[in-house]
């Protein structure tokens, strides 16, 4: 019984140790992804920094395709793991950067965006709380685009699966109100409720 109990032990063990090389094994990444990565290090420790800010953000990818092919690529390569990080470090931005911010955001979601999962959830984050914070410069980004790329803008804003607690979208839109902005309001007004008739 003891003797069956270890070899049982012993060929988990065996397995465990084939497969952890497999699951451990790094990933190669591309040019593009390795300098995003090394930046982003950079950046992090040196958050006050605005010549790195600059930096990063020339280096980011600044479209929907690219986006997901550095941070969300089918195959869980190049930046997938820890992605949100990359992402997230954009609400740290200084005041001077701000701009720049909201400009990524509007550019990458112009051609049609999810909101949600993994990096697109970071990115969603990132452009509600500009549009927030700073509602100026993110509804001159909104007007600088073509109305059909600001309805996608709205649109991946728009997208989160449960609008009864998300309070962020109605402060967007009390704001805008606020600005006299109408009908921008009415549009993300609309889009959320097109958001709560979709199933999921």
């Amino acid at each position: 019984m003891q003797i069956a109990a270890v070899r049982r032990f012993l060929t988990l063990l065996l397995f465990l140790s084939l497969a952890c090389p497999v699951s451990a094994k790094e990933v190669t990444l591309s040019d593009r992804a390795q300098k995003i990565r090394a930046k982003f290090i950079e950046l992090r420790n040196n958050l006050d920094n605005t010549n790195l800010w600059e930096e990063y953000l020339k280096i980011l990818p600044r479209s929907k395709t690219d986006f997901k092919r550095i941070f969300d690529p089918d195959d869980f390569s190049e930046l997938y793991n820890n992605s949100h990080e990359y992402i997230f470090i954009l609400n740290s931005a200084p005041e001077t950067n701000r701009k720049e911010v909201i400009e990524l955001v509007v550019s990458i979601t112009k051609r049609g965006a999810p909101g949600c999962c993994d990096a697109w959830s970071a990115l969603h984050r990132v452009a509600v709380t500009y549009a927030i914070q700073d509602t100026r410069g993110f509804l001159s980004s909104l007007k600088f685009v073509k109305a059909s790329e600001r309805q996608n803008v709205i649109k991946f804003i728009a997208d989160k699966e449960n609008h009864r607690v998300f309070e962020d979208y109605q402060v967007i839109i009390d704001k805008l109100k606020n600005l006299q902005e109408q009908q921008i309001a009415k549009e993300f007004e609309n889009a959320r409720a097109l958001r709560m008739k979709a199933k999921h």
